[in-house]
């Protein structure tokens, strides 16, 4: 895991910015242990290494032999060592045992179609003089970041949005049409970002430039490799995803470091936590949980058990008031910009403890987007086999169990259904719904939101043969990049690599090959996971019936003793969100006073970023 800059140019501009002693430190908390520098007549690389595997012999950038292809990699390659054996019989000589010289080997073995091959998470510039190439790929679903600026100066790429913004120095500005995007997903989907001006490489794509011209010449996606998929037979789909779950979690855990996992009171930490210990049982494996207002949190009796039964030792960091905002502006700036989520914080916190355990921490991030998990995917789907109306099939008892307490979710649902599922659904992605009644919100800025909602909402309705596909297409594409944009720069603010082995490549194709109701076998969210390791996931866990977040109480303490120190970057900006939104957004937000409400989260943290980055609107 690591983090590294690139730019690509000619004359005096291209080193304008790295001449800057402090641009060393823009990325050293991706990489401590190493840092690395190499100048070219065209070009020139700093690369911030985390040494995780190869210690040694891993140094990057990695050339070849001849020195005319240099690879910069930020991630893990989980099937490394099986792709090096095969690279080996077909002749190449390796220097290193590293899963840089993999990708090395791979691209100069298969080209762009190397990408295809690799399981596990990864970020990739390839700088290919040989083919007057400049190669960006990002892993399918994104868990690396990758971030490129290009204009007259030339183009820079980077691991994060910061190092590109202190290569030019100059003040960074808001991109008013992401802004919209950002309070409708609270996420920024495509290409676009906050910064006026710099891109993401998107997810599962490999974008090509010309290395004298720096145009854009390619742009591909990385295509799934498996053709025979198991999707016909439901004994046989079951037994493939334990075999293909429990191998990559497997893979995942191959480090020499200690073993450091998240652990909630859910079924994905604790089925990692359960393969962990069936695959090591005397190894010693340490857990790290939050709990929000500290023994009360209902989470706190399902994580002691699991804690107890699975022979952890256990370290819980409690979310209240004073932790929070002790960590807030830590964590917006380290963020690189907002996501609609304030337990961001609380994973802050958990992994800078967990940082004092390892170098890694495992983590189940994309059970519940790929194998519905959440309240909405359960409703969608009773919704779509008229479970819920009268005279239909009715309810299965473990279904209505999950269902209790969200009557005016499914209310609302219902109400919306008459038109489409799929759009009966959708709307409960969007963190500012446009298309319900808002009194107190301008008409213009409801349009021009409602827009931009309609324009995603299309667009993959047209991308997708059914309401599973639609749904998988929706999580994968607007809920689980805010989680592994959190995932990724929490952790690596305290120079930590979080390993997501659920996300990789053969898991996301075993999820799209899956028929609907596979994933709500026995009524239940999640239901092939929860039947296939049912042996593996404490009974506690199983028995659960319930999906409920366990939400931030940030509104109250923005009402609370101290609501003038922390509503003191709105009250500054409240002409500036006016003029942005055309109301006052932040009287509509400070408003708003249900518990899952991320309004005032959504005002706040882009407010204490514009002044962390100083960014000119």
């Amino acid at each position: 895991m690591c983090g590294f800059f690139s730019a690509f140019g000619d004359g005096p501009d291209l080193r304008q910015g790295t001449r800057d002693a402090r641009f060393a430190a823009a990325l050293a908390h991706r990489g401590p242990d190493d840092y690395q520098t190499l100048r070219r007549a065209r070009y020139e690389v700093m690369f911030w290494r985390l040494s995780i595997v190869d210690q040694a012999g891993g140094k990057q950038p990695m050339m070849s032999a001849d020195g005319a292809v240099a690879v910069l990699f930020n991630g893990e390659i989980y099937n490394y060592r099986a792709l090096r054996s095969e690279l080996a019989t077909r002749g190449y000589a390796f220097r290193s045992s590293s899963d840089t010289e993999v990708i090395l080997a791979a691209y100069e073995t298969w080209g762009r179609e190397c990408f295809e091959r690799l399981e596990g998470m990864f970020a990739v510039c390839v700088i290919d003089e040989r083919a007057n190439r400049i190669v960006l790929a990002r892993d399918r679903l994104g868990v690396k970041p990758l971030y490129f600026q290009r204009d007259a100066a030339g183009l820079r790429v980077a691991s994060e949005q910061k190092a590109l913004l202190a290569w030019s120095g100059a003040s960074p500005q808001i991109d008013r049409g992401s802004v919209l995007r950002y309070l409708v997903f609270q996420t920024i989907l495509g290409t676009r970002t906050l910064f006026r001006g710099v891109a993401k490489v998107p997810a599962g794509h490999v974008l090509e430039f010309d290395f004298h011209t720096r145009l854009l010449v390619g742009a591909h996606r990385i295509a799934p490799t498996r053709t025979q998929l198991p999707g016909h037979d439901y004994d046989e789909y079951a037994e493939a995803v334990r075999q293909c779950v429990t191998e990559h979690v497997r893979l995942a855990l191959d480090t020499e470091h200690p073993w450091c996992m998240h652990l909630s009171g859910g079924l994905d930490s604790n089925l990692l936590l359960g393969l962990a210990r069936r695959l090591d049982p005397a190894r010693e494996i340490v857990c790290v949980s939050s709990l929000v207002g500290g023994e009360t949190d209902p989470e706190w009796p399902l994580i002691r058990e699991s804690a107890e039964r699975q022979r952890v030792r256990l370290r819980v960091a409690t979310i209240d008031e004073a932790a929070f905002f002790g960590v807030l502006d830590e964590a917006i700036f380290y963020l690189d910009e907002p996501v609609g989520d304030p337990g961001v914080v609380a994973q802050f916190i958990v992994d800078r403890m967990a940082a004092e355990e390892s170098k890694v921490v495992f983590s189940g991030q994309g059970a519940d987007e790929m194998f519905f998990g959440y309240v909405r995917n359960l409703a969608a789907y009773l919704l779509a086999i008229g479970a819920l109306r009268p005279g239909g099939p009715g309810l299965h008892e473990n279904a209505r169990e999950f269902l209790r307490g969200w009557e005016g979710f499914l209310d609302a649902m219902m109400a919306t259904g008459d038109a489409s599922v799929e759009f009966a659904y959708f709307r409960k992605l969007c963190r500012f719904d446009p298309f319900a009644p808002a009194d107190d919100a301008s008409p213009e800025f409801v349009d021009g939101l409602r827009e931009l909602a309609l324009e995603t909402y299309l667009e993959l309705l047209a991308q997708s043969d059914s309401l599973h596909d639609f749904m998988l297409r929706a999580e994968t594409r607007i809920q689980l990049p805010a989680l592994l944009q959190m995932e990724d720069r929490a952790s690596m603010r305290y120079s930590l690599e979080a390993r997501v082995p659920l996300c990789t490549t053969s898991v996301l194709d075993l999820a799209s090959a899956a028929q609907l109701d596979w994933k709500f076998r026995d009524g239940c969210p999640k239901g092939v996971l929860r039947d296939v390791f049912r042996d593996v996931v404490p009974e506690h866990v199983l028995r659960r019936k319930a999906k409920v977040g366990r939400p931030i109480p940030l509104g109250a303490w923005l009402r609370g003793a101290r609501a003038d120190a922390y509503l003191e970057p709105l009250r500054d900006k409240k002409e500036l969100f006016a003029e942005l939104t055309g109301m006052d957004f932040v009287g509509y937000a400070l408003g708003r006073r249900g518990p899952y409400d991320r309004s005032a989260w959504a005002a706040l943290s882009l407010a204490k970023w514009i002044d962390l980055y100083r960014v000119s609107v």
